[in-house]
């Protein structure tokens, strides 16, 4: 089996023994051997669903299981699979099968919902393609160092997401003061995404998604003073696999799920820790960044075969 596909099917498994269990994406993830943010891109990507979307219902699945056992309280049953009180399990229940635990006992019931665990292989992922072939250009960016505004935000790859409504605001925000950053080195502009270095581990509760920040930036030369307000981020130098996104920003998923789930375990590449880029042409408009766009939406990457690992990043 390729390696990615091992990797996610650990979390998988893991996942699955422990549904009983509160749940953190920083263990899922690290059973997988990626950053949270990486490991949540691949899992969307590859299963079409965010990780707290299919916890929930493989929970649902096991609640429907066990409610046709007879004998198990349904408390003991909402309690087991990590719900607060037997109402909050019965509303969920009933959202998710159609009918409450009760009634669905009673009569035997069935549900059209249930979803068995996923085995990831080699043709589950070929016929993701649907298709669509897309290759990558690859770049060696140099050590960046790039001055915008930031914002914190949940990705489109969990549960709960905000980029729709955070980013379009900050690029923006950021359009109106653009000309107050000094030693500006080319025309483009940048799009940086990284883990929110304070997020912090979750105590005995679920915890599936992480959150980000975005920042919205140009590159400019090295020791300018940053504007009030804003930061400064510095990216080490890098190999970025890029993949041009043409057409309604609307339809980007499509791309990142092409280069996520389809071309990256099946290249000879391996996905390296570190920010995720969109590299955007001197000629855009950021006050348009949700209607339509041509731009480069890069992941960091390696060569699988030698190991080589890529630097991190800072900010100040």
């Amino acid at each position: 089996m390729n390696d990615y596909l091992e990797r996610l099917q650990r979390a998988l498994d893991y996942t699955e023994e422990n549904l009983e269990s509160p749940l953190d994406i920083y263990d899922i993830a690290k059973m997988a051997g990626f950053s949270p943010w990486h490991f949540q891109s691949l899992f969307r990507a590859l299963t079409r669903e965010t990780v707290h979307g299919y916890v929930s219902a493989r929970r649902m699945t096991l609640a429907a299981d066990k409610l046709l056992k007879a004998g198990t309280p349904i408390l003991e049953i909402a309690l087991d699979l990590q719900f607060e009180s037997q109402e909050s399990f019965t509303r969920a229940f009933k959202r998710y099968h159609g009918l409450p635990p009760k009634k669905f006992r009673s009569e035997g019931g069935q549900s059209s919902q249930s979803i068995r665990k996923l085995k990831m292989t080699e043709e589950y992922v070929a016929r993701l393609q649907e298709g669509r072939i897309m290759h990558p250009n690859f770049k060696e960016v140099d050590d960046l160092e790039l001055v915008g505004l930031s914002a914190p935000f949940t990705g489109a790859m969990a549960d709960g997401a905000d980029n729709h409504e955070v980013i379009p605001g900050l690029w923006k925000d950021f359009h109106q003061r653009i000309l107050e950053i000094q030693g500006r080195l080319d025309q483009r502009t940048y799009g940086v995404i990284r883990i929110d270095p304070k997020e912090k581990k979750a105590s005995g509760k679920d915890r599936l998604h992480e959150h980000l920040i975005y920042y919205a930036c140009v590159r400019t030369n090295r020791g300018g003073k940053t504007p009030k307000g804003m930061v400064t981020i510095r990216v080490a130098k890098a190999t970025y696999a890029c993949f041009t996104h043409t057409g309604p920003i609307r339809e980007i998923d499509h791309t990142i799920n092409y280069a996520f789930g389809s071309w990256l375990p099946q290249s000879s590449y391996s996905l390296e820790e570190g920010p995720s880029l969109e590299i955007f042409p001197a000629n855009y408009s950021q006050t348009k960044y949700f209607e339509t766009c041509t731009h480069d939406s890069a992941p960091r990457v390696g060569h699988s075969r030698n190991g080589r690992r890529c630097g991190g990043e800072s900010v100040r």
